[in-house]
C-alpha cells in the first residue's frame, strides 16, 4: 500500500456490520490456524491433507449466502464438482475404515503374529 500511496483511510468508512464482519473473520483465521496446527500435532498429516480446501468452502459460501455475491456457471460448477469429489473421498474413507475394522483374521505372518 505503500508504494501505491493508498492508506487505511477506508477503515474510518466501515459501517458497524462491515467491522463485526472482519473482527469475525479474523478470529475465526486465528482459530482456523490453531485448529490446523493441533491437528497436524495428533494426527497424521497426510489423512488432513484431504481437508486443506475447507478454508475456500467457507469463504465460497459466506461470498455466496451472506454477501450475495454473483458466480458464474463455471465457477458454481468447479464448486459444485470439489464439493461432491470432497463428499465421495469422505464417504469412501468412512466405508474403507469400516472394513478394515470388520477383518479379523489376516491370513498372512502379521494376522499369525497377532495371536
Amino acid at each position: 500500500m505503500l508504494c501505491t500511496g493508498l492508506r487505511f483511510d477506508f477503515m474510518l468508512d466501515l459501517s458497524l456490520e462491515a467491522w463485526m464482519y472482519l473482527v469475525l473473520s479474523c478470529g475465526l483465521t486465528i482459530l482456523t490456524q490453531l485448529a490446523k496446527s493441533n491437528a497436524f500435532k495428533y494426527s497424521e498429516s497426510a489423512r488432513l491433507q484431504k481437508l486443506s480446501f475447507l478454508p475456500n468452502v467457507w469463504q465460497f459460501s459466506i461470498d455466496m449466502f451472506i454477501l450475495s455475491v454473483a458466480f458464474s456457471t463455471m465457477q458454481l460448477t468447479g464448486f459444485g464438482l470439489l464439493v461432491a469429489f470432497f463428499v465421495a473421498d469422505f464417504t469412501y474413507s468412512i466405508v474403507d475404515d469400516k472394513m478394515a475394522n470388520k477383518k479379523e483374521f489376516i491370513t498372512n505372518d502379521d494376522g499369525y503374529t497377532k495371536l
